[in-house]
């Protein structure tokens, strides 16, 4: 190795990139999995009261699964790069990138969950989800 130096190259450098890699993949997970489950509600109740309509609540389903797949493309990304020996604002570069892509996943889970809930539940009741009426649907949802 040229320029190698010892002191900008500690053995600990490389957990920081790991922990940026899991923070990627676990954070985007938990993210997904919330969106799902609560979208979840308002499928099943379009299922049972509405057959018809089943396939478009689907969609926020489907969006929150994504979420994991990008949390994974990440953490692919960040592993890819990850050395026994690398310097330390690497491994500091690598942590921030897996904590920023997992917490927005984050999110964005929860924010399809809400919104996946509150918009399956009102296309229930012939409600017409317009641009206009998005505001609506959010502070109905929430209060």
């Amino acid at each position: 190795m040229d320029g190698y130096n010892d002191a900008r190259c500690p053995v600990y450098a490389s957990f920081f990139g790991a922990m940026g890699c899991a923070a990627s993949i676990v954070f985007t997970v938990i993210g997904a999995s919330y969106g799902t489950a609560k979208s979840a509600g308002a499928i099943f109740s379009s299922g049972i009261i509405r057959p018809e309509r089943l396939m478009q609540n689907t969609l926020c389903a489907i969006m929150a699964q994504i979420l994991s797949i990008y949390g994974l493309v990440s953490s692919v990304i960040i592993q890819g790069d990850l050395e026994e020996k690398m310097p330390l604002y690497q491994g500091f570069v690598q942590f921030g990138a897996g904590i920023s892509v997992g917490l927005c996943g984050l999110a964005a889970g929860f924010a399809i969950g809400i919104v996946g809930d509150a918009g399956g539940t009102l296309t229930l009741l012939h409600f017409p989800l317009t641009l206009p009426s998005a505001s609506f649907t959010i502070s109905w949802h929430v209060e």
